[in-house]
């Protein structure tokens, strides 16, 4: 067992075992890397990373899952590693859609020479980081016009479909929340693997992201927005041409308002 330096966050993945472990010594250099997990994960492409005792990046191969065991992370060495101190540093993906990252080192070797420095995941985040939380956010602040001047037409003011101001809120609201989806969804992948925007098309990471349940969720969600265009669009022609009015107490008009006084008939 090993205790390694993680972010802590709550109902997030915890790494649990590594081999080699944390403060391990090898006499021979080990042939895989392996990572076990609370619970599963997904792993970003450039998500598992070995650094050497000068601090240079080692190759490795393709981090991938065990058969059947998504708590699993395991890559394979490309070569025999030379006696020093070895950084691991990893970054996944919780079932919960929350990236984790950590790392621990190990020794090949006789032991007594110091690990170089190495960047810890958490402090090597790129700007995808920034525009995924502005994407989310703009996403949030969409559905809330959006849902909120639907639900406004529709019980409050169906007459207000008539009017252009509020037919372009509610379209405002509509291309702010797909336009955010569609921004949540490219920019996921860069921001699990702590990456930078220009990774927004990586197909790799386009990948990472429809394997999660967040970028199902955020696929779906595109999927009802653009099913919901034609309802939009009805919605405001109903309204222009019925002109409806307000479903709400204070907008009941009176008989002698109305019109609709009683005529007595002579005999």
């Amino acid at each position: 067992m090993s205790l390694v330096v993680a972010s802590p966050a709550w109902a997030h993945a915890e790494l649990v075992d590594a081999a080699p472990a944390n403060g391990q010594i090898y006499q021979d250099s080990p042939r895989t890397l392996l990572l076990q997990f609370t619970d599963p994960v997904t792993v970003p492409p450039d998500g598992l990373r070995l650094f050497g005792p000068d601090g240079a990046r080692i190759g490795i191969g393709a981090p991938v899952h065990r058969v059947g065991d998504d708590t699993s992370v395991e890559a394979p060495l490309n070569g025999k590693l030379a006696e020093g101190v070895y950084t691991v540093s990893w970054r996944v993906v919780s079932s919960d859609s929350h990236p984790v990252q950590g790392a621990y080192t190990f020794t090949v070797g006789t032991p007594g020479s110091r690990p170089a420095g190495v960047t810890p995941p958490g402090d090597r985040s790129g700007d995808a980081a920034t525009a995924y939380g502005a994407a989310r956010w703009a996403a949030f602040a969409g559905f809330a016009v959006l849902l909120g001047t639907a639900f406004y037409l529709a019980w409050c003011w169906p007459a207000g479909a008539r009017r252009r101001p509020a037919r372009r809120v509610l379209w405002a609201g509509w291309g702010a929340s797909l336009a955010a989806a569609i921004a949540s969804g490219l920019l996921y992948g860069p921001y699990v693997a702590d990456g930078d925007v220009a990774g927004a098309f990586d197909p790799r990471l386009l990948s990472t992201t429809w394997a999660t349940g967040l970028g199902r969720a955020l696929g779906i969600r595109v999927a009802l927005l653009l099913a919901a265009t034609w309802s939009i669009a009805n919605h405001s022609v109903t309204g222009q041409a019925a002109g409806s009015p307000c479903r709400s107490t204070s907008c009941t008009s009176s008989p002698a308002r109305s019109g609709s006084g009683v005529s007595s008939r002579s005999p």
